[in-house]
């Protein structure tokens, strides 16, 4: 328990603003599989740290976590709001839906780069998201599969109020796909809503502005209770549960 505690301080040290979004569920168990190869990734399209600017990594698998350790190196503060749980090898006989293996694996690989790094208290932030959290869509229902698939709504993330009065203007979304996904889209139109924040987004080639626009079920509270119910909570928090053999029929001849 130590060494995970101290991995999860490392990412969400006491002095940083952004701790209190961090989600812990990544951190609960040592992975125990071989080491990932690591990949270089460069921030060099973005350019110079910008205090004003807080950037939204909405990358597939580990990919993210590499490019949040690239911008820490130039003054960001990484942040991971990953939310599925990684289940212990003893709790899966199939393989899970969203592969967090990976993630938890690389998360402790790379805690040692993080730890190297000088970053400021007030430093701005960079969100790490996985592009993949939604699965292949359709709700898996084979028996064996681990399915912790999650998404992300408003309080996982700091409110419009809360960034600004961090000096936050600028928000940048680093995302291949050519569309925004859904939940995102939701937290970045209550951005919007304020008319505070100019919005831009790279793709992997090019830097361009973002027009968000106001996405279906705004604000519906039953959207919120759709998106839960298709998902499957953890009781240590975060999403993700085995799902179960169906039961055998006890009825006799």
């Amino acid at each position: 328990m130590n060494e995970q505690m101290n991995v999860y301080k490392t990412w969400a040290p006491a002095d940083s603003v952004w701790s209190r979004w961090v989600k812990p569920v990544l951190f609960m168990n040592i992975p125990i599989t071989p080491s990932l190869t690591r990949d270089t990734h460069d921030v060099a399209w973005f350019g110079e740290f910008r205090e004003d600017t807080a950037i939204i990594l909405d990358l597939p698998g580990y990919t993210g976590i590499e490019k949040a350790i690239a911008f820490a190196k130039i003054g960001y503060r990484p942040v991971p709001l990953y939310n599925g749980v990684n289940p212990k090898p003893s709790e899966v006989k199939i393989g899970t839906e969203v592969k967090t293996d990976d993630l938890a694996k690389l998360l402790f690989q790379a805690t040692p780069d993080l730890a190297s790094i000088n970053i400021a208290p007030d430093a701005p932030p960079v969100f790490m998201l996985d592009a993949t959290r939604k699965g292949k869509g359709k709700a898996p229902s084979t028996p064996g599969i681990y399915d912790n698939r999650w998404n992300i709504f408003a309080q996982d993330l700091p409110s419009a109020d809360f960034l600004r009065s961090r000096g936050i203007r600028n928000i940048m979304v680093v995302h291949p796909g050519s569309t925004i996904e859904t939940d995102l889209e939701h937290v970045l139109y209550r951005y919007a809503e304020k008319k505070v924040f100019k919005f831009s987004r790279y793709d992997g080639f090019t830097v361009k502005p973002l027009s968000v626009q106001k996405p279906k079920a705004y604000k519906n509270a039953a959207y919120r209770l759709m998106v839960m119910l298709g998902l499957r909570r953890n009781a240590a928090g975060g999403f993700g549960l085995l799902i179960p053999e169906p039961s055998e029929s006890s009825g006799g001849g």
